[in-house]
């Protein structure tokens, strides 16, 4: 092979990579988020399965925006196989990943484009002395339940530990008020969210017999985007998405983003 023969297939080689690359970019991510509503930031879309709405979809679809991207293809999956199918790299991305809460090695993990704060609710009726956690160390001395599909890895708490046998509050309430656990966690503004949405959640969870405390934390947790590591260019992907999330936070467009959803 000649160096002329040689240097017209390299070109060719260069080229054929620039149009893979350039086809990658102009099309879709397709990106898995939990099949568990997550007012505000995650949730069905008046109630339709197959289209997501939140702030966390907002966020995402307007970096998108600001990368010169087609929107992202939203795919709602239990959380588990959400996750492994990011990892796998079947899918390029997930959603609403709290601080801390996965292992980071198979993905490239963004900068936090949204802080939350965690609370807990005990029952009167089972504990009239009360629950005073101060530090995330005493969690351990409790019996925690939870929703299907949340993790509490964050708070240092073995999931597989928790019970999370209910889909429900009203269910996770039950539980409290029979001693079956001491406590369950959520985030403040998911909580308050649900409350502004469903009058009879935000009774049964301001009734006398609840008490709701908020969860010291070391350090603010929160959500973030997490990108296959299989995905071409996914490093710098996380690169340009955590100079929009820092643009977006400069500018205070999350806060006008957020606006909808606090009335």
């Amino acid at each position: 092979m000649t160096m002329h023969t040689l240097s017209k297939w390299v070109l060719l080689a260069i080229i054929c990579l620039c149009a893979e690359t350039a086809a990658a970019f102009n099309s879709p991510l397709n990106v898995c988020a939990s099949d568990v509503d997550y007012p505000p930031f995650l949730y069905a879309d008046g109630g339709n399965a197959e289209k997501s709405a939140g702030l966390g979809v907002d966020i995402l679809q307007l970096v998108m925006t600001k990368l010169g991207r087609p929107p992202a293809v939203i795919l709602r999956l239990p959380w588990l196989r959400c996750l492994n199918a990011v990892e796998t790299g079947k899918l390029d991305m997930v959603i609403d990943v709290p601080t801390a809460e996965i292992d980071p090695a198979p993905y490239w993990i963004t900068d936090p484009y949204f802080e939350v704060h965690s609370v807990y609710y005990y029952s009167t009726k089972a504990r009239p002395g009360g629950i005073d956690i101060r530090n995330l160390e005493q969690l351990k001395r409790f019996n925690v339940c939870g929703l299907m599909g949340n993790r509490y890895e964050a708070f240092g708490i073995d999931t597989a530990k928790v019970d999370t046998g209910t889909r429900t509050y009203t269910a996770l309430v039950r539980k409290l008020d029979a001693g079956f656990c001491d406590l369950f966690l959520e985030k403040s503004e998911v909580i308050d969210s649900l409350m502004r949405r469903n009058a009879e959640l935000r009774t049964l969870l301001t009734s006398p017999g609840l008490q709701r405390r908020d969860l010291p934390e070391e350090l603010p947790s929160g959500l973030h985007f997490a990108i296959s590591r299989h995905m071409q260019g996914g490093k710098a992907l996380q690169q340009s998405i955590n100079g929009v999330i820092q643009s977006l936070h400069a500018t205070k467009d999350i806060e006008r983003l957020q606006q909808p959803y606090l009335h």
